[in-house]
């Protein structure tokens, strides 16, 4: 819903001619456009649609484009960090254990090594993935503009939630996750 002080976008764009109706990019998310015969005012006016006005903010964010671009950033980040503390954890079980191979093994410490990893690797994966997309510049701009109703929604304060979450979550898996290696499979 518009605020009472803000213009929609078509005020500020030049009238083309007085006869036809005014048609506005924003009629889609602010409700119907009342054309320019039936106004009594200088100003537009959009009639309010309650049920689309709820779904205004959540439209706007699922429809932006970099956000797929993050979420497949995360995926990746994720995957990569994930296999390699896999791998690691694996050799250092070759270590304790030479005879006894990840893709062969069955118990309780390969499924702690396991989850214990995905659960560690999840949280880096994401401020990663933050910075790389951060490093565009339009995607950068779009989801600062995106995220300024929201508080504690910039780029600078997930990152800080991220690592005090990192800070505590991390080294707890990172420790079931070595226990984990360490027990015979």
């Amino acid at each position: 819903m518009l605020p009472r002080t803000a213009t929609p976008c078509c005020l500020s764009q030049p009238r083309q001619s007085s006869t036809l109706p005014i048609l506005c990019p924003c009629q889609s998310r602010f409700g119907n456009m009342v054309s320019e015969s039936s106004m009594t005012t200088s100003r537009l006016r959009h009639e309010p649609n309650p049920p689309r006005d709820r779904d205004v903010s959540i439209g706007r964010h699922h429809g932006n484009p970099w956000n797929l671009l993050l979420f497949l950033a995360v995926i990746l980040c994720w995957a990569a960090l994930w296999c390699t503390l896999v791998l690691a954890l694996s050799w250092l079980h070759l270590h304790f254990y030479p005879s006894q191979y990840l893709l062969t093994s069955r118990g309780a410490g390969r499924m702690l090594a396991v989850l214990a990893a995905f659960v560690a690797s999840l949280i880096p994966a994401t401020i990663s993935a933050n910075g790389l997309v951060w490093l565009i510049p339009r995607a950068r701009a779009v989801m600062e503009r995106e995220a300024e109703p929201m508080p504690g929604g910039s780029f600078s304060t997930a990152q800080r939630d991220l690592f005090r979450l990192a800070r505590l979550l991390v080294p707890i898996a990172l420790l079931v996750a070595a226990v984990g290696a360490m027990l015979s499979w």
